[in-house]
């Protein structure tokens, strides 16, 4: 103890001098001077992943999408992708140009409830349709089926098949393999295992003869989705598996390095896919996050300032539940306890300069914490003092 405590000592003096406070999580505010230590820290990165400890807390989506804003406003970031449907927010997006559909309808469509339907995040879903021509929405996440999806995937699938002849849509199974696209929804729900079945089947077969990048990774990520169908539904294995936060990350490397290779991106997400430490000692999770596979690719990892959310006390819910859950304390060897001592209602701490080895606690959940060198995780760190569970419309 006498050995470690200077250590420890040296890890909490590093926390206090690199945490400023931020000011408040208003988006409508006109001084913006708080959030210049953030924009400071992400200097010449032109990818930001942003992290929440828990999709029901208000108070994070209010931080997170002022900060969303400043970004936009004050650094040039023109792309918001979120932890949503692939599929839907990138051929949504398409038909939206087309004047197809409007963009508050695709983003109700296709963006997921926990924040379409937070009133806390209202403004920033104001603020993307206010700023259509300035602002480009896309997503990543290959699990679940959104309601823009239950309209098109079929479609558009067999649309682009037989647009580009692949030899498949002349196989005598070819109708069963499209009409159980279209079943998608209710065969992850385990309502269907023949159609299950047959989808693992052929879907790799379609694979084979696809090249064009876009379906490429819709398909693979739909023969990710029946396969944890098959575990989850069937096979009864709750145990979490990597497959999804893998192709996420495949859907986000695209996205980054070829359909907006150009541009400056903000990447929406939970906690638990945004950082990119690895598996190696780790607690909450079973598996690699996506940020994980997404940061081996040097070239990206050395584009990207990746932000973890946190927070101090308070009470957290999610729109799709009336269930609330109570924040627990923190350790007292935490940056969440550290910067409360600092009395601030919302920080911003830069991990760019901390020892990679340091260890020290911080919440990776709502009610759990764990002890890590987070430096290997994020970048940077943002603090809420009260969790307070989002508000529904």
């Amino acid at each position: 103890m006498f050995l470690f405590q200077p250590g420890f000592s040296q890890v909490k003096e590093y926390i206090i001098k690199h945490t400023t406070p931020v000011r408040e999580a208003d988006f409508n505010t006109t001084n913006d001077a708080d959030l210049l230590p953030i924009e400071k820290a992400i200097g010449n990165k032109r990818i930001v992943m942003l992290g929440e400890l828990y999709h029901g807390d208000g108070e994070e989506l209010r931080l997170k999408s002022r900060l969303v804003r400043y970004l936009h406003e004050h650094m040039g970031f023109n792309v918001i992708a979120f932890e949503s449907d692939f599929f839907s927010l990138n051929h949504g997006w398409e038909a939206f140009k087309k004047n197809k559909i409007s963009l508050d309808s695709l983003l109700y469509l296709s963006v997921f409830p926990v924040w379409t339907q937070c009133m806390q995040a209202n403004d920033l879903f104001q603020y993307i349709n206010n700023n259509a021509g300035k602002l480009r929405i896309t997503g990543f996440d290959n699990r679940g089926i959104s309601g823009y999806g239950m309209r098109h995937l079929k479609r558009s699938i067999d649309g682009f098949l037989r647009e580009q002849q692949v030899s498949f849509t002349t196989h005598p199974s070819y109708n069963t393999f499209i009409t159980a696209i279209g079943r998608t929804p209710w065969i992850l729900n385990g309502n269907n295992r023949e159609a299950l079945d047959s989808l693992l089947k052929l879907m790799p077969i379609v694979i084979e003869q696809v090249s064009d990048p876009f379906y490429l990774h819709v398909l693979k990520g739909l023969l990710i989705n029946y396969t944890l169908a098959l575990h989850y539904r069937y096979n009864k294995e709750r145990k979490d598996h990597p497959q999804h936060d893998f192709q996420m990350a495949e859907n986000l490397k695209w996205l980054a390095s070829d359909k907006f290779a150009n541009e400056k991106i903000i990447i929406w997400a939970h906690n638990s896919h945004v950082e990119k430490g690895p598996l190696e000692n780790v607690t909450h999770r079973s598996y690699n996050s996506m940020g994980y596979y997404f940061s081996q690719d040097p070239q990206l990892a050395a584009q990207t300032y990746t932000i973890g959310l946190t927070c101090y006390e308070g009470t957290g819910g999610l729109t799709i539940s009336d269930v609330t859950e109570k924040v627990t304390k923190p350790h007292k060897k935490s940056i969440e306890s550290w910067i409360h001592s600092m009395g601030y209602p919302y920080a911003f701490t830069d991990l760019t300069f901390q020892q990679e080895e340091d260890l020290y606690y911080m919440k990776t959940y709502i009610n759990t914490a764990s002890e890590l060198p987070w430096k290997k995780f994020y970048d940077g760190i943002l603090y809420v003092r009260e969790a307070k569970p989002c508000l529904k419309k």
